[in-house]
């Protein structure tokens, strides 16, 4: 049996600021295929 790693790319905040890093990580932790 070998082991693997997938990488992907979710998307990122939509700036480098706070509030849009707490929606980026509120809808990104909330995902049920995360």
């Amino acid at each position: 049996m070998k082991t693997g790693i997938l990488l992907t790319n979710l998307g990122t905040p939509d700036a480098p600021t706070t509030p849009a890093l707490k929606r980026y990580l509120k809808q990104f932790l909330s995902d049920d295929r995360v």
